[in-house]
């Protein structure tokens, strides 16, 4: 799923990458909820994970249908292959875009007869996952993108259980829980038109509050109980979905699969342990909301020095990456980080 993504934010024009991550994170969010009612039907377990894994089979049909992303293919050098893509696609399309980038393709060949310019070509370079480590910043970055992956998905794992068990009917509290974390997610699109890091900042400091404070409360006022728990789930969804929109940003384009994915990865195994949070809660329910309100704080406070970039062109080499480290803190700096674009590197 990630991957599918990364492919499609490739295809998209920058100003309009985060629309479709909020699109496509409210489908995600629907389908949880819609899980919750197939299961309301469907009390046999063995028969819902059956139900539940049709569609990942079927996923399957989309590695014969989806084709290479030009702009992976660009930065690996492999242009012929370009070629043929670029040609398919106008073919059955006319995309202005392909036609765009069929016209630098052409460019690009005819220029590369200069040795000169051959030299200059820097986006052909391809990278490797230990180059990851080379670069300080891209490390990091790299170190907070998985920190924040960890802590996001075991927290909302452990929370998509423990608000079917507070009060209520559980089907019900899990379905519109799910819900819910969709309107955060748009709630924190809009967000975005002013700082991706203080509206991270913000929405963890905000699940920090809500967790803690729901642990000192009486057992006794359930009701409260759950919509604050519910309400930190809501801004912890909308932070993630922030968090997995901008982890792209950070990589170049033969490095963005490999860099998003292991983070991602390394996250959901981590969320293996969730079912013990659960148990926690059951001991003590102020020990868990301590430790997931600390940990939003902590997460908060390592994302102010992630790169506050977002809606903008893509890296295509380490140092466009690296040139990000001036848009970190809380608000975008006057002085925005240069990307060098494939036209400018023409000139």
């Amino acid at each position: 799923m990630t991957n599918g993504c990364i492919l499609a934010l490739e295809y998209i024009p920058s100003h309009k990458q985060s629309l479709f991550g909020m699109i496509s994170q409210i489908i995600w969010s629907i389908s949880i909820s819609f899980v919750g009612m197939l299961a309301y039907f469907i009390r046999d377990w063995d028969t819902l994970q059956m139900i539940g894994s049709i569609p990942s089979f079927l996923s399957l049909v989309l590695i014969l249908i989806v084709s290479e992303s030009p702009r992976w293919l660009i930065s690996s050098g492999k242009f012929d292959e370009l070629d043929i893509l670029v040609k398919r696609h106008i073919k059955r399309s006319n995309m202005k875009a392909f036609m765009e980038l069929s016209d630098i393709l052409n460019k690009l060949r005819s220029n590369a007869e200069n040795a000169k310019m051959q030299s200059r070509i820097k986006y052909s370079k391809r990278y490797y996952p230990w180059d990851i480590l080379k670069s300080k910043y891209l490390t990091l970055w790299t170190g907070i993108l998985t920190v924040t992956w960890i802590y996001g998905i075991t927290a909302t794992y452990s929370l998509n259980f423990i608000t079917t068990m507070v009060v209520g009917n559980p089907y019900f509290t899990f379905c519109s829980s799910s819900f819910l974390d969709g309107i955060a997610i748009i709630f924190s699109f809009f967000c975005l038109k002013f700082s991706r890091n203080l509206t991270v900042f913000s929405l963890q400091m905000t699940s920090c509050l809500c967790f803690v404070i729901s642990g000192l409360l009486s057992e006794n006022i359930k009701y409260v109980t759950t919509i604050l728990i519910v309400f930190g789930k809501m801004a912890l969804n909308g932070s993630q979905f922030i968090i997995s929109i901008s982890g792209i940003y950070i990589y170049p384009s033969t490095l963005r699969i490999f860099g998003v994915s292991i983070s991602c990865t390394i996250g959901k195994l981590a969320a293996i342990s969730s079912p013990y949070f659960v148990e926690l809660f059951k001991s003590g329910r102020w020990l868990l909301t301590t430790i997931l309100g600390m940990c939003s704080m902590l997460v908060g406070i390592l994302n102010v020095f992630y790169p506050d970039w977002i809606n903008q062109p893509l890296s295509e080499t380490i140092e466009d990456v690296e040139n990000l480290k001036s848009s970190t803190g809380f608000l975008r700096h006057r002085k925005e980080p240069r990307i060098i674009l494939t036209t400018e590197r023409e000139n």
